[in-house]
């Protein structure tokens, strides 16, 4: 279960209508942003939700949710760290993922596939759709 803190603060983000309003503008997409990103936080506890100014590669520049946390890959390896950006085109457009740069940390590098296995996992959680909620 995410925490009641988190989902305060998305609900409150994602109602917010001052100059610093997030740029999501379809109140129905703002619903689905705010059902699958709780679901990821459920899903992904040591994922948090923020709220920050992004600039496209075009200089365009946005206000955007992300989760910043650690995907776990394997027992013997070092966590990977994650910003999910949810694009303010979201969910017509992927979510933005970037992974830091903390691979001299990592004791053993965990194999590339079970990166990706991860990684594919964390986003099947972002994109499921409603109806496999109740499974």
């Amino acid at each position: 279960m995410s925490s009641p803190s988190s989902v305060h603060f998305i609900d409150s983000a994602l109602s917010c209508t001052s100059p610093f309003a997030l740029s999501y503008t379809d109140p129905d997409k703002k619903w689905l942003i705010r059902k699958q990103l709780i679901l990821l936080l459920q899903n992904f506890p040591s994922f948090r939700p923020s709220v920050d100014v992004f600039t496209h590669n075009d200089g365009n520049i946005v206000n955007l949710l992300f989760a910043t946390g650690e995907l776990h890959v394997s027992n013997s390896a070092s966590p990977i760290n994650l910003s999910i950006w949810l694009h303010e085109n979201y969910p017509d457009m992927a979510p933005i993922v970037f992974v830091s740069s903390n691979l001299g940390k990592f004791s053993t590098f965990p194999p590339i596939h079970l990166i990706v296995l991860k990684l594919f996992k964390l986003l099947v959680v972002i994109y499921r759709d409603e109806s496999d909620m109740n499974q």
